[in-house]
């Protein structure tokens, strides 16, 4: 039955763009500078300081 999928989507390159976040000193945690509420975060998981950094995020 593999003849009724055989439409192919067309392919999309993934979109990517540099964003200002908040990384953790001490783990992998990071959170994007516009949700964050705090001047300067600590991390949810470790409770450790966070430090701004710039990351390249996929939009899409």
């Amino acid at each position: 039955m593999s003849f009724l999928n055989s439409k192919k989507l067309p392919h999309e390159e993934p979109v990517y763009e540099n964003r200002e976040v908040w990384q953790c000193k001490s783990c992998t945690c990071w959170a994007q500078k516009e949700y964050v509420l705090e001047d300067v975060p600590t991390c949810p998981l470790c409770h450790e300081p966070m430090e701004p950094i710039t990351k390249l995020i996929r939009l899409s």
